[in-house]
């Protein structure tokens, strides 16, 4: 599915708005795109990140679960979507999403690699066997 000229060269703007520091403005110009577009996974994508990296995890989980609707064989999506939920401190679903990642992509070593070092709750989940539970299933 492939959006419009004018929407990606809106969503571009807005991205660009965004790495300079506008970040207010970048929002609001994806989240106009969203209300034009409500399905567009390109606009859905870029707000679920924005959201996600300035901390607002909680934000992002919804856009990331509609992203999954739209594109349900993506291992990315729902890897994105378990490090928000990571963040939002929803371990048990995060180890359930990166189940199904690596159900469609299983040897790649990011889904692997999100259950280790890179949330530091690798302690956590070697004590409760959920990276063996995973590994295993």
């Amino acid at each position: 599915m492939s959006a419009p000229a004018g929407v990606t060269a809106d969503l571009t703007r807005a991205m660009e708005l965004w790495h300079r520091g506008e970040r207010l403005e970048a929002e609001r110009e994806i989240e106009r795109l969203l209300r034009d577009s409500p399905e567009d996974p390109k606009a859905l994508r870029s707000l679920a990140e924005i959201y996600a990296g300035s901390g607002r995890a909680s934000q992002s989980i919804s856009l990331w679960r509609r992203l999954v609707q739209l594109c349900p064989a993506d291992a990315g999506i729902l890897r994105q979507l378990a490090q928000a939920l990571l963040a939002d401190h929803s371990t048990a679903e995060a180890i359930d999403v990166l189940r199904a990642a690596i159900a469609l992509e299983p040897t790649n070593p990011r889904a692997y690699n999100n259950l280790s070092g890179r949330f530091n709750w690798t302690h956590t989940c070697r004590k409760r066997g959920l990276i063996s539970a995973i590994c295993l299933s």
